[in-house]
């Protein structure tokens, strides 16, 4: 895929590379931290959906509105990803119709992840031990 889109877009693919190591990187620096600040999940999920519209087009709308007096609270981190990759499975993508996550924070220090629901044709294999509502919300640490 990437060597693909280098070829067909020498900037797509540089700018495709850098999200890619900034994505890694943070994964490597941060997966056995307990918490981490909402100011720097939102700085991985920016290269996480760089990387999610390259690849699925315009089959997804990321809605992100985070009040700013909100940055500094904590959550456990790659917990948006892991939403987003839930409401992308169980999901269609399409671009006549896509798939809109909105994930924002609220009044009473809660970061909500809610998303449309497209159901799959054919239901992908699953453990059943994932999320099972279409609105999910975490409370933030102080």
């Amino acid at each position: 895929m990437l060597s693909e889109l280098i070829l067909k877009d020498q900037q797509l693919g540089y700018d495709y590379t850098e999200n890619f190591a900034k994505v890694y990187r943070y994964l490597l620096i941060n997966s056995k931290k307990k918490l981490i600040s909402l100011r720097e999940e939102l700085k991985f999920l920016d290269a996480y959906l760089f990387l999610i519209n390259n690849r699925m087009g315009g089959g997804s709308i990321f809605k992100v509105n985070i009040d700013r007096s909100k940055l500094d609270l904590l959550i456990p981190p790659v917990t948006l990803q892991l939403f987003i990759e839930n409401a992308m499975k169980y999901n269609r993508t399409e671009e006549e119709d896509p798939l809109i996550i909105d994930i924002y924070s609220n009044d009473d220090d809660e970061l909500v992840v809610s998303n449309t629901l497209l159901p799959l044709i054919k239901k992908p294999d699953s453990t059943g031990i994932g999320l099972k509502k279409y609105h999910r919300s975490l409370c933030f640490i102080r």
